[in-house]
């Protein structure tokens, strides 16, 4: 465990910096408004003001991205592009830190928040204050793996805010299911999976309430590949050209290895 002072963490932000600029160093250099951010969470701010943070954007809502872009606007509307690359960048950056310092069950943390910075997907998910909503995510998977008894406030405090960032919080029901089952502190823990499980229906009732044209989303087949190819395939196939046989065999194979992992690891 790396102590928690002044010098470990600016040795930590530094070097998590580095593999950001790496990564996407460009746009840091030259700041710039996505497509996106600037179609929907700008003008929904333009529109709204700070009341756009419960309206979704492209059917689910996506609390930590609209924080950054409405923080941003109220700053300054001519330096948007800096400001909002600059509060992007920060919150990658303690995200990871995040992960070294939170009390979870990682056996190797640092290496767990560098691997962050490597995933091997294109690089437009770096740096970008739209796309935080898929780092915020990660808030999920540390709320997963928390210390039972450790800190308990902030675990749901992470667990709220990335939960009304991104859909990922629905796959976590399942998860918070299995640690009130079999861990000790089942106060704790049922608190955490009825927040999980209030936060998740709300993120649905917007997912299946209506899509960016306006209309209904059907659980189907469609539906059922999207998930697959979006949330496991794209993962580590997004940054190559390949088609939907691969993404299938790229989805299915990782949530088999998952799902083995965990039936040998329990």
């Amino acid at each position: 465990m790396i102590r928690f002072n002044f010098k470990n963490i600016t040795i930590l932000s530094l070097i998590f910096f580095s593999f950001l600029f790496l990564r996407r160093g460009m746009q840091l250099l030259h700041p710039d408004i996505w497509n996106e951010d600037g179609y929907f969470n700008m003008g929904s701010f333009i529109l709204s003001g700070w009341h756009n943070l419960y309206e979704p954007t492209q059917g689910y809502l996506v609390l930590i991205p609209k924080l950054i872009t409405d923080i941003s606007m109220s700053i300054s509307f001519i330096y948007y592009p800096e400001v909002s690359t600059y509060l992007t960048w920060l919150f990658t950056i303690v995200l990871a830190l995040m992960v070294v310092y939170a009390p979870t069950m990682l056996k190797y943390p640092v290496l767990a928040a560098i691997f962050i910075f490597l995933i091997p997907t294109n690089a437009e998910v770096f740096g970008l204050p739209l796309f935080t909503l898929w780092f915020s995510a990660i808030f999920l998977f540390l709320a997963a793996l928390w210390k039972p008894g450790e800190k308990q406030i902030m675990k749901n405090t992470l667990l709220v805010l990335a939960g009304f960032s991104s859909p990922t919080i629905v796959i976590m029901i399942p998860v918070q299911i299995y640690r009130m089952l079999m861990l000790a502190n089942k106060k704790e823990e049922l608190l955490t999976l009825l927040l999980t499980i209030v936060i998740a229906a709300i993120q649905l009732s917007f997912i299946f309430s209506r899509t960016v044209v306006g209309d209904p989303i059907q659980p189907d087949f469609a539906f059922l590949q999207n998930i697959i190819h979006k949330f496991f395939a794209f993962y580590y196939l997004g940054a190559f050209d390949v088609g939907t046989i691969v993404l299938w065999m790229g989805g299915i194979y990782l949530i088999v290895l998952i799902v083995t992992y965990f039936l040998q690891n329990r």
